[in-house]
């Protein structure tokens, strides 16, 4: 039994160690799309905008209205691909983004951030 404290014990202290060239991925999940939506003038924040992303497959079930947390629409959670985003409030007319390409980086999708101006009406 004298061998086994020792060995448990080495064990248990390379489960946090990890090699220098390992790389080491987080459990966070990662917005793909941050769309920050304001006035084209003044560019104040547009918080009450409907961003919605389109991956271009064809199903509706995939078009995705993207979140809003303080402001930036956030969304595509680690689901690369090439999107369509479209911007729309009251008094302002829409703008479509084409081509917003998300892709898979080793661990997470690469975020893609835009500004989006949107003019009134």
């Amino acid at each position: 039994m004298g061998r086994i404290v020792p060995l448990l014990l080495l064990s248990l202290a390379a489960c946090g160690a990890a090699a220098p060239d390992e790389v080491v991925c987080t459990m966070q999940a990662v917005a793909g799309l941050n769309i920050r939506a304001q006035d084209a003038v003044s560019q104040a924040p547009l918080c009450n905008a409907v961003v919605t992303a389109d991956d271009g497959t064809g199903d509706p079930e995939r078009l995705e209205k993207l979140g809003e947390p303080d402001c930036v629409y956030a969304g595509a959670w680690e689901r690369e691909g090439t999107y369509a985003v479209t911007v729309t409030a009251p008094g302002y007319r829409p703008v479509t983004l084409e081509g917003l390409v998300v892709s898979a980086g080793e661990c997470h999708v690469t975020p893609v951030q835009r500004t989006v101006n949107l003019e009134a009406r």
